[in-house]
């Protein structure tokens, strides 16, 4: 018992995620709106847009209304399709080798996304990162990455931003871009974000967009790693 804490032959790490800078998809059960009027698939959409984007979604001939449509279908309550293709949401996996149903409830684990019709693989692989199940709902803005930065601003912005624009706005090893300066700049609410973005990269945002923000984040995910002998 009076051994120091590290005295054994192993070690351990441990990472803390914050779930309020990415986008919870489960909050897509509880908008009932037109799906391209709905603010979490107007930012997952932004988070997909992009010329890098638009070239890897033709070249798979996939459609990113109708791939944030699946997920919405899994976790609402209807049993409709709400991509605008029309049909019923079982159809999409009631003809697979192993058939299942929508499950019309939100996620239990992040991994459950990989049912989801489109989201097995390539495309759970490149946003895994920016996605979540579990949050209150809010967007922490003081600890966003650059890709949700872009997110945020596309999905809100008043005219749509070009690629070179964003860059330019963002770029974190520039002396006048914005990621040098996040460690002395904090936001309290939406307004003091778009004014700030207006200011620095001239791109005016729809305040009434940037919903759900908070200045603080209450929810995180912790992975502990140990390994002994």
């Amino acid at each position: 018992n009076n051994r120091n804490f590290l005295d054994f032959h192993g070690d351990f790490s441990a990472e803390i995620q914050d779930n309020e800078s990415k986008i919870d998809i489960s909050q897509l059960s509880n908008e009932t709106m037109a799906l391209q009027e709905s603010p979490t698939a107007q930012r997952l959409y932004a988070l997909m847009a992009g010329e890098e984007n638009d070239q890897w979604f033709l070249e798979r001939n996939l459609d990113r209304w109708e791939l944030i449509g699946n997920i919405r279908d899994w976790v609402d309550q209807d049993t409709l399709r709400s991509s605008g293709l029309g049909g019923y949401e079982d159809g999409l996996y009631d003809r697979l080798d192993t058939p299942y149903m929508t499950k019309n409830a939100k996620f239990d684990s992040f991994e459950e996304l990989r049912l989801v019709a489109g989201w097995e693989s390539t495309l759970f692989e490149r946003y895994k990162d920016q996605l979540t199940i579990w949050s209150n709902g809010k967007f922490n803005l003081n600890s966003f990455d650059e890709d949700m930065h872009k997110a945020m601003i596309r999905a809100a912005a008043i005219s749509p931003p070009t690629d070179s624009t964003l860059e330019m706005c963002l770029n974190s090893g520039g002396e006048d871009g914005i990621l040098s300066m996040w460690d002395v700049t904090t936001f309290s609410n939406a307004r003091q974000y778009a004014d700030f973005i207006q200011t620095n990269c001239g791109i005016e945002l729809d305040s009434s967009k940037l919903s759900n923000i908070t200045k603080t984040s209450q929810v995180f995910t912790i992975t502990s790693t140990g390994l002994v002998n």
